[in-house]
């Protein structure tokens, strides 16, 4: 999310930190804006907010005024122009909600358009949802007649940044942890042939303040665009030799700039800063004449693993640099020590022994409870996901699977693991996705709760009816109209196919 990019005030402190000071005191106002869902780019519906507004920010940090509807307590609206939109780019704004039913907090990113364009973030999400577990998930798209509005997820943790600043250098093992993730997600990015060329620590943030939380790329403008469009800021300090000389962004720039940020966080200094205050041209001019020196003191009493892949991330010709996957094969990375985690891991899959079957109906309504409900449990079977997925695909075979029980559990029977990957394998394509790990996996006795029930039931019922139609349903996913018609005739006793809140919780609460 370039938005974040932080302008520091006087006292050195980012805006985004002193944003988060300021948000428990926030004043709340609930908002409702039309809604342009991501199915064919046609579907309306209204959807709330409360928007969570500081009326002691700075003046030269507001946006401009944001035309929002007021929901008034005897159902009538009337219209507000909210002044305390937050704007940390020029280009680029965000706000923090609270979502009306649920209160699961999210992010709003605002993006500008006119009337022959839209931005390039939007037309991709809209024609192929990106999914990696370092990237902010995209629940929905607003839009009015000036911006579009993605709503996505909400990180209370730091940035790289801020990280540095509170506890100063990262231990190697620490390092190692947060390089892992920068390299398997642009991996991801770059086998879609999107390169970002403007990463630096505040692209990055933590998604929670746990002591283990995944890592988010939160500025994700960039990988859509083929020039650069944060044109002042920290990122010119991470440009890579080729390309301040030629200005394209390509994979080699990704690579350059995640070993700056790994040299970074080791040592909490950044090589290329003189204490000189230099223009971008100078900055630049300094980088394309390179023997920039890595060996301080610091540095030096880093491992000689760490060493030599920090060395071969910076290499100044891009064609010595090594290759992302080279780097995932070398010995300093593969020293994470995953052994507990995948034990951890295999203890979840095993309850799923006694796992129900479950219909696509009722698949698509605990996707859409644990994006609302249940998002540290999300966040955690994230990283038991990332576990199994050792060849970094975003889905698990059963081959690596049992691998990883094989590793574990040397000489014993996996004939359980056949039977829970058979189990967990919904769609029957041989692999198991990110969404049917968590299906399996998520403790449903929590989140299947009459309140949470009730909630969920308002959510999937646009229109108040009290009832829910198969319309309704096709609204939070993308199943097809007989898939879905055929589960609801079993549970639907309305000729039209609706089914009411007590069916619906019936059907729900089969899976206990």
């Amino acid at each position: 999310m370039g938005c974040l990019f932080s302008k520091q005030d006087k006292t050195g402190t980012s805006f985004k930190d002193s944003l988060k000071k300021k948000i428990n005191q926030s004043k709340k106002q609930a908002a409702e804006i039309r809604v342009k869902t991501q199915e064919n780019n046609l579907n309306t519906s209204k959807y709330s907010f409360n928007l969570q507004i500081s009326k002691s920010l700075e003046k030269e940090q507001l946006g401009s005024n944001l035309e929002l509807k007021i929901n008034e307590q005897d159902g009538s609206s009337k219209d507000v122009r909210v002044k305390d939109f937050i704007s940390l780019d020029s280009l680029i704004n965000y706000f923090i909600v609270n979502h009306n039913l649920t209160q699961s907090v999210r992010y709003v990113r605002q993006l500008n358009w006119d009337c022959l364009t839209k931005p390039a973030v939007v037309e991709y999400v809209q024609k192929k949802k990106l999914e990696h577990i370092n990237l902010p998930e995209i629940y929905e798209i607003y839009s009015d007649p000036k911006h579009y509005y993605l709503v996505e997820d909400y990180c209370s943790g730091n940035t790289l940044s801020a990280y540095l600043r509170e506890f100063g250098s990262v231990s190697e093992q620490k390092c190692v942890q947060i390089m892992y993730q920068m390299l398997t997600l642009f991996e991801y990015l770059h086998s879609q042939h999107l390169y970002h060329g403007e990463l630096q620590l505040e692209s990055f943030m933590f998604s929670d303040e746990s002591q283990n939380p995944i890592l988010k790329l939160v500025d994700i403008e960039p990988l859509f665009s083929k020039t650069v469009i944060h044109k002042e800021g920290e990122q010119v300090y991470y440009y890579s030799p080729e390309f301040c000389k030629t200005k394209q962004k390509h994979k080699h720039c990704d690579i350059w700039a995640i070993g700056m940020i790994g040299y970074q966080l080791l040592i909490n200094y950044h090589p290329q800063k003189t204490g000189t205050l230099l223009t971008i041209q100078q900055i630049m001019k300094n980088i394309i004449r390179g023997g920039m020196r890595l060996d301080c003191i610091d540095f030096e009493r880093s491992s000689e693993n760490c060493k030599n892949f920090m060395k071969k991330l910076l290499a100044y010709d891009f064609k010595q640099r090594i290759t992302i996957s080279q780097a995932l094969d070398t010995n300093w990375i593969k020293s994470i020590n995953n052994s507990q985690k995948t034990v951890e891991a295999f203890k979840q899959m095993k309850k799923v022994k006694n796992l129900k079957n479950i219909n696509n109906v009722q698949a698509c309504v605990l996707l859409l409870m644990v994006n609302h409900f249940n998002q540290q449990q999300k966040q955690f079977f994230a990283s038991i996901f990332n576990t199994f997925d050792t060849n970094r695909d975003q889905k698990i075979s059963f081959e690596e699977l049992q691998e990883a029980y094989r590793s574990l559990y040397p000489g014993q029977n996996y004939e359980e693991i056949i039977e829970l990957f058979k189990k967990v394998d919904f769609d029957k394509n041989g692999f198991l996705d990110f969404h049917e790990f968590i299906i399996a996996s998520v403790d449903k006795s929590s989140l299947l709760t009459h309140q949470h029930l009730q909630v969920t039931f308002k959510l999937i019922d646009k229109n108040h009816s009290g009832k829910i139609s198969i319309d309704e349903i096709l609204n939070i996913c993308s199943l097809d109209y007989n898939c879905v018609k055929f589960n609801f005739d079993k549970k639907s006793k309305d000729q039209n196919n609706n089914m009411t809140f007590s069916q619906f919780k019936e059907l729900m609460l089969s899976l206990l």
